[in-house]
């Protein structure tokens, strides 16, 4: 029964996002190996969003949860909602929520930034060894909507610019204010030549 519940909970999700992709021209696919190699990509858009073009996919880990006799006792469901833009830029930036262990998760991306929104500082940790950039990249604008968008999380690194609502696969505003919020830090950090 719980393994059937589950089942329905990801046709629904497909049926839902397949018709967002239909309502904006997008190209929809149920499993996408280009986002995620390891199978967990779902849902996957990929489309343009005002000139800048984009994927977009649910990130769907599972596991299932037996008793000693082999009946399924529990699901358990890791998920986000993911945009990534294609961006290449000569440095790495990762705005994360603040959190326990931010430091050591992120810490790789470079020392922490402080940024002039106490507001901001006060949700979100910032990593990045090039300063000067991310503070170009994170102008008054981005930084009011990830403000106003908590719990996101914003990641520059490897060719691409991600943009994560993490514990959640997202409705259909949520998810056009994340592609919106991506395209808008990739055409700000161009304009600021950051690339």
């Amino acid at each position: 029964h719980l393994w059937t519940w589950h089942h329905e909970l990801l046709l629904a999700r497909e049926t839902a996002v397949a018709d967002i992709a239909a309502r904006h021209g997008w190209t929809y696919r149920t499993r996408d190996l280009r986002a995620a190699p390891d199978g967990t990509a779902r849902n996957s858009l990929l489309g343009t969003y005002d000139g800048v073009p984009f994927l977009a996919y649910d990130r769907i880990r599972s596991a299932s949860h037996h008793d000693k006799d082999g009946r399924l006792t529990g699901v358990t469901l890791a998920t986000a909602s993911v945009v990534q833009i294609p961006f290449t830029a000569p440095f790495r930036l990762a705005v994360v929520r603040d959190s326990f262990g931010a430091d050591v998760r992120w810490g790789h991306f470079g020392s922490a930034v402080t940024l002039e929104s106490g507001d901001f500082n006060d949700s979100y940790n910032v990593y990045c060894l090039d300063h000067y950039r991310a503070r170009l990249v994170l102008n008054p604008a981005v930084m009011g909507i990830l403000v106003g968008n908590p719990g996101l999380e914003l990641v520059l690194d490897r060719g691409l610019l991600r943009v994560t609502r993490p514990d959640e696969l997202t409705d259909e505003p949520t998810l056009l204010t994340l592609i919106a919020l991506a395209a808008r830090v990739a055409r700000s950090a161009k304009a600021a030549d950051v690339t």
